[in-house]
């Protein structure tokens, strides 16, 4: 077994490893002579250039490493850690440390807690992503990644690995995502992100017997609007009754353009009819009046159907069956109203 495999099966420090060497170059020469010697020297060299490849490496690069002693449970990461997230690079009892877990994004701790089971538990190799917080106090996305490596039994003993800055890449990937599940116009979700993101919630309630209104919302004669004042003026009108909804709604609530001139809200956590009502009147209110920044706006009217989860449907298409025969009620009785389903 060459010096190379001892450094890589019993990991050690540099100061242990130039010692070793240099009580071989000692040894070596009572025992062997000069061409013992010269081979020592060399694998010294060899061992000094390869420490210094990787010394710039790791200066080149953003990217941090870590040695994570599972025996010991402590954890060292490489020097930069201390320059990108202003703490020290050293952490002793590190998987049972509170006060390290509250470096990671709330919504991302159990994903890095089960990162640290799976390294406990001797995963040849593991990886995951979460948001840590740097030295700004700000949390940025990184992909973590490590290697076990065992002892001569098979036992693990430590994880070599890097944490990789995957911010930018992230957020664009995550800008692309959000671009693409939405309405260019109008940025409301899109009918089939819409119907999706709908159906979610009626699944996760099936248990909770949490409660929702589903609200269709339709601009009344928006052709003649088209028609009139120009297809972007159109776009304008649609743009504010968007704009109009959000400002209605809370931001948990699913807000969606299904068509051209028809909107889709998904109203949770209801309690009572009477907030349904309140709402839908709100909301109604809104849509039917131009504000004073809005006066190049043509005067627009809405109708609007509503029904409710779970007592007209367990998931969208029959949620929206409901909801739009009560939206068509409200057109036939005079249009500008809202109506609620009844059974």
């Amino acid at each position: 077994m060459s010096i190379f495999d001892i450094m890589v099966r019993y990991p050690i420090s540099s100061m242990w490893v130039l010692g070793i060497l240099s009580i071989l170059l000692i040894v070596g020469g009572g025992l062997y002579g000069t061409r013992r010697i010269r081979y020592y020297k060399a694998l010294m060299r060899d061992y000094l250039i390869e420490q210094k490849r990787y010394r710039i490496a790791t200066e080149l690069t953003n990217d941090v490493l870590f040695e994570y002693n599972m025996v010991n449970d402590v954890i060292e990461f490489s020097d930069k850690y201390e320059g990108l997230y202003g703490r020290k690079p050293k952490f002793e009892h590190y998987a049972k440390d509170k006060v390290a877990l509250k470096h990671i994004y709330e919504e991302d701790r159990d994903q890095f807690i089960y990162f640290f089971q799976q390294l406990n538990k001797g995963e040849e190799f593991i990886e995951a992503e979460f948001r840590l917080l740097n030295a700004n106090n700000e949390f940025e996305w990184c992909h973590a990644k490590g290697k076990t490596i065992f002892d001569h039994q098979g036992r693990p003993l430590r994880v070599i690995g890097k944490i990789v800055n995957i911010d930018t890449q992230k957020k664009t990937i995550d800008s692309l995502k959000n671009r693409a599940d939405r309405d260019p116009l109008t940025n409301a979700l899109n009918k089939s992100v819409t119907k999706d993101s709908i159906n979610e919630v009626t699944i996760a309630s099936r248990a909770s017997k949490d409660k929702h209104a589903l609200f269709v919302v339709d601009i009344d004669d928006f052709k003649s609007i088209n028609d009139h004042y120009g297809h972007m003026q159109g776009d304008k009108v649609l743009s504010s009754v968007v704009s109009k909804i959000n400002r209605i709604f809370r931001s948990t609530d699913i807000i969606g353009r299904i068509g051209g001139d028809e909107f889709v809200i998904l109203m949770k956590h209801i309690n009572t009819i009477e907030e349904i009502k309140k709402k839908a009147q709100i909301l109604q209110d809104e849509l039917n009046s131009n504000n004073s920044a809005e006066t190049d706006h043509p005067q627009i009217t809405a109708s609007i159907g509503i029904s409710i989860y779970p007592r007209d449907g367990g998931n969208y298409d029959e949620l929206f069956v409901k909801a739009d025969k009560a939206l068509y009620d409200a057109k036939d009785n005079g249009k500008k109203n809202y109506m609620i389903y009844e059974p």
